[in-house]
């Protein structure tokens, strides 16, 4: 994970939790979450895995941020946002058909849950 730094980028660590969901033909998957801190306090983080079949997008809806969007590629998608990922993160992960019809969804509480947070 890079952002801006003056005419360059900066590098943050990156923590990771691999999940062991990694979906079906008829689930959505979550198979890594990570989280990075820089220098300055602020933390992004991102989730990625794998969607059922028919959608094409993600929609991660996180209690006190907008939503976000996300494109599906070959079946997979990874999302972020800014913040980290612990215990008090709610919301909820959409996977989206053509139509902006939801296929499935799972709530980020049962993502926490399993990666052990």
């Amino acid at each position: 994970m890079l952002r801006r730094d003056g005419d360059g980028f900066q590098r943050g660590p990156i923590i990771a939790e691999e999940l062991t969901n990694t979906g079906s033909d008829n689930a959505l998957g979550i198979s890594g979450i990570a989280s990075t801190m820089w220098p300055d306090g602020k933390s992004t983080s991102m989730i990625n895995g794998a969607v059922p079949t028919g959608a094409v997008s993600i929609e991660l809806d996180i209690a006190g941020q907008p939503t976000a969007q996300a494109s599906v590629n070959n079946g997979r998608f990874s999302i972020w946002w800014i913040g980290v990922y612990d215990e008090s993160l709610t919301g909820e992960i959409r996977a989206l058909d053509s139509s902006g019809v939801e296929v499935d969804s799972v709530s980020l509480e049962s993502v926490i849950s399993r990666a052990g947070r």
